[in-house]
């Protein structure tokens, strides 16, 4: 039982890191351009890899979970925050 909690607290932070990490370059942006046009966004490429790399770790713990619907929500809110903001960072959307 201990155990369990454990995880779902360890789970529960990290999945909350993640989820920071995706969401941060939406607020601070830093920019690559070239002749005046965006080639690289920086703060979305550190941090959507950040949030893709957390997000694939949580996959692999989500079912242990004691809340395993939460815990997969998570999953996908970091993975689909990691993806987008990788797209967005290397200029693909």
């Amino acid at each position: 039982m201990a155990e369990e909690d454990s995880q779902a607290m360890e789970i529960d932070q990290t999945g909350v890191t993640g989820l920071i990490a995706g969401a941060a370059p939406f607020i601070l942006e830093l920019h690559e351009t070239a002749g005046g046009v965006v080639v690289r966004d920086w703060a979305a490429i550190g941090g959507g890899g950040l949030a893709l790399a957390i997000g694939l770790l949580l996959a692999t713990r989500a079912n242990k979970a004691a809340n395993k619907q939460s815990a997969w929500v998570v999953v996908a809110g970091c993975v689909g925050l990691g993806t987008y903001q990788l797209l967005k960072g290397f200029v693909l959307l």
